[in-house]
This record gives C-alpha cells, sequence and structure tokens, in this order.
C-alpha cells in the first residue's frame, strides 16, 4: 500500500519509463482508414430530384472520406475509447446515407464524436440545407477530429 499511495508533501512520483520497449507493440499504431459512401439524391419539396447543391454545381455520386485514428486493435484505444472508429459508427453511416433526406433542413449534434466519421458524413450529405454540430470532451480526440475535417473539407 504504501508504495502506490503518497503523501501530500512527496507529491506525485515521476512516470518512470522502461528501459525496454514491447518488441510485439505496432510500431504504427495509425491507420486512415477509407470510406466510399453513394450519395443518393434527396427528392425536394416538389418531388423532383434534386442534382444541384446550394451553390448550383453537380452532386458528386459518391462521397470520399478519409479518417486518421488509431488501428482498432491498437493499445492506444485504452486510454480514449475515441481514437479510433467502432463497427457502429459504420452501420450509422450506411443509415444515414440510405436516409439522406432525414437529414436536409436539421440541426445535427453528434456528442462524442470521437475522430468525426458520422458528422463528417452527416455535412456531406446535407452541405447546405443542415447545420452540423461535432463535439467530444477527450483533448486527444479533439486534436484527430480536428485534423479528419479539415482533411474531409470540400472547395
Amino acid at each position: 500500500d504504501a508504495q502506490i499511495r503518497w503523501t501530500e508533501e512527496e507529491g506525485v512520483p515521476e512516470k518512470v519509463e522502461s528501459e525496454f520497449s514491447d518488441p510485439f507493440a505496432d510500431q504504427n499504431p495509425m491507420k486512415t482508414f477509407v470510406f466510399r459512401f453513394d450519395n443518393i439524391p434527396t427528392n425536394s419539396s416538389d418531388g423532383e430530384e434534386d442534382d444541384k447543391d446550394h451553390a448550383g454545381k453537380g452532386r458528386s455520386s459518391v462521397i470520399d472520406l478519409h479518417i486518421r485514428g488509431y488501428k482498432t486493435h491498437s493499445d492506444e484505444v485504452w486510454q480514449s475509447t475515441g481514437l479510433t472508429l467502432w463497427k457502429a459508427s459504420k452501420y450509422l453511416c450506411d443509415y444515414m446515407v440510405n436516409h439522406a433526406d432525414e437529414l436536409q433542413n436539421k440541426r445535427i449534434l453528434e456528442l462524442g464524436a470521437g475522430l468525426g466519421l458520422n458528422g463528417i458524413l452527416a455535412h456531406r450529405l446535407a452541405p447546405t440545407s443542415s447545420q452540423v454540430v461535432i463535439t467530444d470532451g477527450d483533448t486527444d480526440a479533439l486534436v484527430q477530429l480536428r485534423h479528419n475535417v479539415d482533411t474531409n473539407r470540400t472547395n
């Protein structure tokens, strides 16, 4: 017990780095996850397909996203679950693509976005008619989230 506790006077003990590295550890735990989604045109209020976005440009038939984060089975995810992608996020993306009309003219809030896959896709599916806010409480996840948003910006 004396080894794991310290008094206020002693302060917090310094972290001791090991002299040895784990030879089996993944030397590159980061990965760029690549996704391609079919961008199904949404129906406009007059019943005709809306093939133009707000700026009048034709909509792309596919949405390509590049999301950088830790590999799912990396030891790094024990420190923060928001630094990798989970299977449920892909299922939610598939749902959003198939129901993109439900995203139009909405305010969308993603809590605990992690790497931001779902929020970025929601924005790409409804770029001008909806407002998308992506949040996370982990500062490490926010750094990676900002990178992913910048990487997936459309011009």
